[in-house]
């Protein structure tokens, strides 16, 4: 079967992960879904694979995405990231992953994208917004989390503090909170 065709009626998921709590969290996200699903299947024998990359950096995750592929040519391989970053999620795509999951994604985004891999289509995160925009010297830069970078990059390119909490699965008051602190940090005062 092409990794890009049209998946069976049944289909075997195997999620690989060192992370109980990412399991469960999948198996759940998963076990919503209106599909023949069977979950947890050996990778080696499976239809689609979730592989937990964590926090890897492009090197680490273009390494373990193209042993997967290169193993498994007939699975879709999808790799599970913790927080967004552009370079990490193209790295992966052009190692041959159908998709990019983000943990750090509300549910509803995370049932709406495995959906889509399901489907047989790809999937990934959107491209977000350089910090350049506001000229923070690279110092500060990593001072801050990638969930706070994103979060600076999505207020200053004017998203409401309703949508970064939307979008990064937090309350508005934690966005509040999280901004005055990174704003703290950029203005040199953390």
């Amino acid at each position: 079967m092409d990794r890009m065709a049209k998946p069976p009626e049944f289909l075997r998921v195997a999620i690989v992960t060192e992370r109980p709590i990412l399991r469960r969290v999948f198996v759940r996200l998963l076990e919503t879904l209106s599909r023949n699903i069977e979950i947890d299947v050996a990778a080696d024998c499976c239809d689609v694979l979730l592989l937990d990359l964590g926090a890897c950096e492009c090197e680490a995750a273009e390494s373990a995405i193209v042993d997967c592929v290169d193993q498994r040519p007939n699975t879709r391989v999808v790799g599970v990231v913790d927080e967004q970053d552009d370079e990490v999620v193209d790295t992966i795509m052009a190692s041959g992953a159908v998709g990019v999951v983000v943990k750090s994604t509300p549910p509803s985004v995370l049932v709406e994208s495995l959906t889509l891999l399901l489907d047989g289509e790809q999937c990934r995160p959107a491209p977000v917004r350089e910090i350049s925009r506001l000229d923070v010297p690279e110092t500060v830069r990593a001072q801050l989390t990638a969930r706070e970078q994103k979060m600076l990059r999505l207020i200053s390119g004017g998203q409401s503090i309703g949508y970064v909490a939307r979008e990064l699965g937090l309350t508005r008051a934690r966005v509040v909170t999280d901004m005055r602190r990174i704003m703290a940090t950029v203005r040199g005062k953390h």
